[in-house]
């Protein structure tokens, strides 16, 4: 019976082209060591004898240059204690590319200095995806990024994103509909702000001009980055060749290289249009009255108190409207006939008022407007102006008894403000209705 062979550590090694290396980093990578066993030289055709520095230097050129910057990021993870594998092409002074996987983390640290430890195979039968074309092949630091969960939770639906480098303000990276950005860029030697100004009016509507460049301010990434924020989005509509717009979602990350301590936005946009409308649309029904389409009582409200907050409202008014013996309407003439006044009565405020009031319904036959700095004299003329066409409605005119309260103080108190209206509006009634009556008029004795 034959002699079993024994099979030895360094030639299943050498059969499976794996070799063993160690880098010493310091914090400016510049003065670095590689050393390695026999495989590990062999591969790159280093000398055992040469100097750890001159090792280094010899294997970084004989990188791949459109793999640099992914051996290098690879690096850094490493430093920061992830076990981290980085593919790339190697050729110095060979004719043909070693392909190599290159495993490896951080063993040590003193002060400016990492130690780091693994393997590496070389093969000649592996093929890496091209790193060159965004869509067939995203570049392979992309690739490298779509492994963090992160990264796979941004790019889902990604229409385009950019990398940019924070401190000289110049794209590095951008592909999909910001594609030629980078291009633009590196020709004509400007930057991101530049690039985001001459473009704005080509991709953007005029009424979201502030948010977009408010949240595309590099220094306001940076400052918000400073203040412990590392990701955020926004959203705004897309300019689109037929003069018609989509919704789009612009996420922002913002990152530091742990060892040179640079920053890094990266910016990805996705089209988020049928999600957008569609939500919209449900908020439109949520907020609206059904019958009208003035706003519900909820929404009006809630528009008012958020303007309070962040408006000055003294000089603007809070009117209630209510059509004076409404319920004769519906005894006599059917409920289908109430509902056709109540809605020409709101077609009559939304004529008279303008889009930036907020006009709502209380329900039954009472309507609610909150005019933004609209002076008593030209309340006085709209609403005359309400009252004869209300009288000239067909087939039978109505009329209205309307509170208004000026409000004079700074500060909003929604409830307080109502009932003032509505007070008045009370004591118009008292005066034999169709007519309005300001709560500021109101004498002390009668209030």
């Amino acid at each position: 019976m034959p002699e079993k062979k024994k099979i030895r550590r360094g030639e299943v090694l050498e059969a499976l082209q794996i070799g063993f290396w160690m880098l010493t980093l310091h914090s400016d990578i510049k003065e670095c060591e590689l050393e390695g066993d026999e495989r590990t030289y062999r591969a790159f055709g280093l000398e055992k004898a040469a100097d750890g520095k001159e090792r280094f230097q010899k294997w970084r050129e004989g990188i791949d240059h459109v793999y640099h910057k992914d051996v290098k990021d690879g690096i850094y993870k490493m430093i920061s204690g992830e076990v981290t594998e980085i593919e790339y092409y190697w050729k110095g002074s060979r004719k043909e590319s070693l392909a190599v996987c290159w495993l490896g983390v951080k063993v040590s640290e003193e002060k400016n200095q990492w130690i780091l430890k693994g393997c590496h195979r070389t093969t000649d039968d592996i093929v890496f995806p091209s790193p060159n074309t965004y869509g067939q092949n995203m570049s392979k630091k992309m690739e490298y990024l779509i492994r963090n969960d992160f990264y796979k939770a941004m790019l889902s639906g990604t229409s385009g994103y950019m990398e940019v480098d924070l401190e000289s303000g110049m794209i590095q990276n951008s592909g999909g509909v910001w594609e030629k950005y980078a291009e633009i860029g590196k020709e004509r030697y400007i930057g991101f702000q530049e690039i985001g100004k001459k473009y704005i009016k080509e991709v953007v509507i005029k009424q979201d001009f502030d948010l977009y460049s408010r949240n595309m301010d590099l220094n306001r990434v940076k400052a918000l980055y400073e203040n412990g924020k590392q990701t955020w989005n926004f959203q705004f509509r897309r300019l689109a060749e037929d003069a018609s717009y989509h919704w789009m979602e612009v996420v922002t990350y913002v990152f530091q290289e742990n060892v040179t301590k640079h920053r890094y936005a990266l910016f990805y946009i996705k089209d988020i249009d049928s999600n957008k409308k569609r939500h919209l649309e449900q908020e439109k029904a949520a907020s609206m009255d059904p019958l009208t389409n003035v706003m519900n009582r909820r929404k009006f409200e809630a528009s008012v108190a958020l303007y309070a907050v962040e408006s000055d409202v003294k000089g603007c008014s809070l009117l209630l409207f209510d059509i004076d013996h409404f319920k004769d309407i519906n005894d006599s003439r059917g409920h289908q006939e109430g509902d056709a006044v109540l809605k020409k009565f709101a077609v009559i405020l939304m004529e008279a008022f303008r889009k930036t009031d907020y006009i709502g319904r209380f329900g039954g036959d009472e309507f609610v407007v909150f005019t933004r700095h609209m002076p008593k004299k030209i309340i006085d003329q709209r609403l005359e102006k309400i009252r004869q066409i209300g009288k000239n409605m067909e087939p039978e005119g109505v009329t209205c008894s309307i509170g208004i309260y000026f409000i004079e103080e700074n500060e909003m108190d929604y409830e307080q403000f109502l009932k003032r209206a509505d007070y008045a509006m009370y004591k118009g009634k008292e005066r034999g209705r169709d007519q309005f009556c300001y709560w500021n008029d109101i004498s002390d004795l009668d209030k």
